[in-house]
């Protein structure tokens, strides 16, 4: 017997955690093309947009 379960990117993955400590990023946290490094590149340059509003 085989499953098949299907993954999605919820927006717990696009907050930050611990008072702007923690910042969930990677391959498979991505929207575009989760699992490629497609979607790792697009994570991280969520990830700066997202620091970059801490920090102004």
């Amino acid at each position: 017997m085989s499953y098949r379960i299907k993954i999605t990117v919820t927006d717990s993955f696009k907050k930050s955690y611990l008072n702007n400590r923690f910042i969930i990023a990677g391959a498979e946290t991505s929207e575009v093309s989760p699992g490629y490094m497609e979607g790792a590149i697009h994570s991280a340059f969520n990830v700066y947009d997202q620091i970059k509003k801490i920090k102004e």
